[in-house]
């Protein structure tokens, strides 16, 4: 009868602890990306978190559109599923909302999260810009080029 009663509570306390496991990969929270490297103030700067399956395709992301101070400017994603995610940003200095190019080749400067780069005149890899978020706020930097 003891043993069965220890099996029994060891079992409460293992579904227990699973059950708060899987409460945290559930989570939500905030994700801030501080963006540096700008050339003026003027403009605005526009990022946009994106998951794998939307990768850099118009309205697969979520964009933020936020001023520049100080050659500084910081975009805030809230209430965001925890995840794997990556971020692709860059300096719309004439406010079009468009990310300008001539002949192919970007006018506007832009970075992407985990200083990912550009390859063969291609945008980086998902997996290149990806970083993880899983706690109640997470930070990213981004340095423009």
């Amino acid at each position: 009868m003891m043993k069965l009663v220890v099996a029994l509570t060891s079992l409460m306390l293992l579904t227990a602890a699973l059950a708060a496991a899987d409460t945290k990969r559930e989570g939500v929270g905030g994700i801030s990306v501080r963006v540096r490297g700008f050339q003026s103030n003027a403009g605005v700067a526009v990022c946009a978190l994106f998951k794998k399956d939307g990768w850099l395709q118009p309205g697969k992301g979520q964009p933020r559109k936020v001023a520049i101070h100080d050659r500084r400017a910081s975009c805030e994603f809230a209430s965001v599923p925890y995840g794997t995610y990556a971020i692709a940003a860059f300096h719309d200095e004439d406010g079009d909302g468009e990310f300008d190019k001539r002949l192919g080749i970007p006018v506007e400067s832009y970075c992407f999260s985990n200083r990912a780069t550009p390859r063969r005149m291609r945008p980086p890899s998902f997996d290149a810009a990806k970083f993880e978020h899983g706690r109640a706020h997470t930070d990213q930097a981004c340095e423009l080029r």
